[in-house]
């Protein structure tokens, strides 16, 4: 999670959290980091779960997966 995002998180500002969050993955897609791209992923699900949100939770975590797998670091990904 990038720093705003961290600081906006730990004050309840989700919203904002979300915002910061949401230009962390335009960032890490356009320089293709598979692994920061992921742990925004992540934390975008987490702050939408904490919203209540819980349907809209399991997209970011879902992309989260298939970035992982395509990059080779999720569980039990052989590199098939």
């Amino acid at each position: 999670m990038s720093s705003p995002a961290i600081a906006a998180y730990l004050e309840s500002d989700l919203p904002k959290a979300f915002d910061y969050s949401s230009k962390a993955v335009l960032l890490f897609r356009r320089i293709q980091n598979k692994l920061s791209l992921a742990e925004v992923l992540i934390t975008m699900g987490q702050i939408l779960a904490k919203q209540g949100k819980t349907l809209a939770a399991a997209k970011p975590s879902s992309s989260r997966y298939t970035t992982l797998r395509h990059s080779g670091h999720a569980p039990g990904w052989q590199g098939r």
